[in-house]
């Protein structure tokens, strides 16, 4: 909606993660260049956590501000879910209790390396499954402090800003504030904000159950504590 920004031709491209085969011809062709003084960007929402997406980043420097607006972990894990059951994506398709259990069982047993790449005291293997198939363990995609060590190990920290959809949504011009502060660029305040709904899904009907929920928020509330107490972030 800013009155410089110049919109790509699709919202979300994903060309740094899953079509970088496509080439950098084919993915500037997405941008309409304008006069001088226009900025422009994408959003796609493989980016965060695709292994390859940083590195790839780096060696195009193309792109040097990168935003992450982060939705409740356990929320995001439930839609996750809905969307991959809906276009038949899931590797087994169980129940959403069953599905977040099965995955539990494996990745409580490596809790403590998952912990280590949250903290940044090391890093992760690229072979490894759990960030490799995310079909398979889509509960890893909401560790959101693994990812940004990840992107802070190739980026500096001050190019990346992080901020908590929930906020977004209670005050939305301070948020957009916040970025434009950011992006060094001028603040703007668009018309009716508050009615705009962007990427609205079908009414979801799986839920999760209470016990699982509990045992879902019990290991991911480390996690959140580093979001917390590293980047402000509070779900």
């Amino acid at each position: 909606l800013h009155p410089k920004f110049s919109k790509p031709i699709a919202k979300e491209i994903h060309y740094y993660s899953v079509k970088y085969h496509m080439g950098k011809s084919w993915y500037l062709s997405n941008f309409l260049f304008q006069e001088n003084g226009c900025f422009t960007g994408e959003a796609s929402t493989s980016y965060l956590d695709y292994p390859q997406v940083p590195h790839r980043l780096k060696q195009d420097d193309l792109c040097d501000k990168f935003l992450v607006i982060f939705r409740n972990p356990v929320d995001r894990i439930v839609s996750n879910y809905n969307h991959m059951f809906e276009r038949n994506q899931l590797r087994k398709k169980i129940s959403l209790d069953l599905s977040i259990n099965e995955q539990l069982d494996t990745l409580e047993e490596v809790k403590g390396y998952l912990l280590n790449l949250a903290l940044g005291k090391r890093k992760s293997e690229m072979d490894d499954i759990f960030f490799n198939d995310y079909y398979q363990f889509f509960i890893v995609r909401s560790l959101y402090p693994i990812f940004l060590k990840r992107w802070e190990s190739i980026f500096e920290k001050e190019n990346i800003h992080a901020v908590s959809f929930n906020n977004f949504v209670k005050n939305p011009q301070l948020i957009l504030d916040e970025i434009f502060d950011f992006l060094n660029i001028d603040s703007y305040t668009p018309e009716n904000l508050e009615s705009y709904k962007l990427n609205v899904g079908k009414k979801q009907h799986r839920e999760i159950s209470e016990i699982t929920l509990e045992r879902l928020v019990n290991f991911l509330s480390p996690f959140n504590d580093i979001l917390s107490q590293e980047y402000d972030i509070n779900f």
